[in-house]
This record gives C-alpha cells, structure tokens and sequence, in this order.
C-alpha cells in the first residue's frame, strides 16, 4: 500500500534531514525541509526501498509560465550540456492553467535552444526528455528517469485460505503472488505442492524469499522444498 511505502521511505531517510512526504494524484513527493541536505544520498536511499519501480529529481517552480520559463534552462542545464537532441514533454492536469500542452512544450523547448543552441530536437529518439507536470498545487520540471528496486513493499502482508483458480484469475484479478517458504513448508506441505506442480505454475509473478523461489517446483522439474525451506 501507498502508506506503507511511504514509512519504508521514512525510515530509509533517517539521518539525512527533515522531509515533507505526501502523497497525491497518484505520486509521492518527497520534499526536503531545508536546503543542506545531500539529494544525491536522498536519491540512493530511495533507490533502495522495494516497491519503487522508478522515481525522479525534480525542480520546483511556481504554477507560472514565466517562473518555469526562467527555471527550466538552469536546471537542465546539466543534463543537456553533453547531449546532442532533446524533446520536451508537458502535462497538465490542472485544466485551469491558462496553457495547453503543446503550448507549454514548444515555448520551454524553444527557451532551452536560446541556452543550449547546440541542441537538436528529437521527438522520437531523443537523448533527454524534459518533462514538465503542472500539477494542482504545483508545477515540476524533470529531466531523468532513475530505476528503482521494483517489486513489493517491505512489511507487506496477505493471507489466503482458500481460493479456486478461477476467483484468483477472474473475480480478483490477482497480479502476483508473495510466497513463504516456512509458511507453505507448514501448510500445505511439500507432497500436495508437487501433486499440484509447484507454485510456479501460476502465470503470474512470483515472488517470495531467496530460500522460497529456489524451494518452490516448478512444472518442468521437482525441487524437494524440505531441502531449501530450513536454509
């Protein structure tokens, strides 16, 4: 759950600073308290929390053409100063910006040629893609893209008595499956997980403990879980 991730997140940012963190429109926003704090150490802390499939720095601007406008040639600077193409991307979920997209891409495009004239733009395959999201209580300016850890949260729980196959593809519309070794060592056992071809044979991901994906049979072969589950 969101709420959980944003604890992991606290608590891997423990030591660094003070930080505002909210949740909104679907994306978390961290947001340190004061300017002395390292984001390059931020940014590693963040790339080590589970659940996080990718994640960006960002440059805060007024909800303002002229503010995004001045800000956009400074903080990309970095990123465009060794690239060759670019593109810009604009979204605006705050249908009251008096802007539209298109509008808001072709005048920060055109304001990072006048900074950067060595520039080509490249709508297809560029270097850099700036993204610039005018939110409703904001507008951010981006210009990378950093990958994650991906998978589940940390502390993330469920529990499944009983369940037809037929309910988890259709009803729940299950995604993926967290598996514990000890857990399935107890109950059912390593005999009816055989019989059934190992856990494996769900389509869906599949994820668990180290001990837990070597232990788990797959279809094609039988892996005796008793072996694994107490390493």
């Amino acid at each position: 759950s969101s709420d959980l991730l944003i604890k992991n997140i606290k608590y891997r940012l423990r030591g660094l600073g003070k930080f505002t963190i909210k949740i909104a429109q679907s994306t978390i926003y961290v947001m340190p308290q004061s300017e002395d704090v390292d984001l390059d150490d931020v940014c590693e802390r963040i790339g080590e929390v589970f659940g996080i499939v990718t994640f960006s720095r960002a440059c805060v601007c007024d909800k303002t053409l002229d503010d995004i406008l001045t800000k956009a040639p400074l903080y990309c600077k970095e990123y465009l100063e060794d690239a060759k193409t670019f593109k810009v991307e604009s979204k605006r979920s705050d249908k009251r910006f008096p802007y539209k997209s298109p509008e808001i891409s072709a005048q920060i495009g055109g304001k990072l040629l006048e900074t950067c004239p060595h520039l080509k733009v490249d709508v297809k395959n560029p270097e850099v893609t700036v993204t610039v999201e005018v939110r409703d209580f904001g507008a951010y300016i981006r210009c990378a893209t950093i990958r994650g850890q991906g998978g589940m949260p940390v502390g993330t729980a469920g529990t499944v008595k009983a369940v037809h196959q037929r309910e988890l593809r259709c009803d729940i519309d299950a995604r993926i499956i967290l598996g514990n070794t000890y857990h399935l060592y107890l109950r059912p056992g390593c005999d009816i997980l055989r019989q059934a071809g190992g856990a494996s044979r769900w389509s869906a991901p599949t994820a668990g403990s180290t001990a837990a994906l070597r232990a788990l049979p797959r279809p094609s072969h039988s892996t005796a879980m008793s072996r694994c589950s107490s390493r």
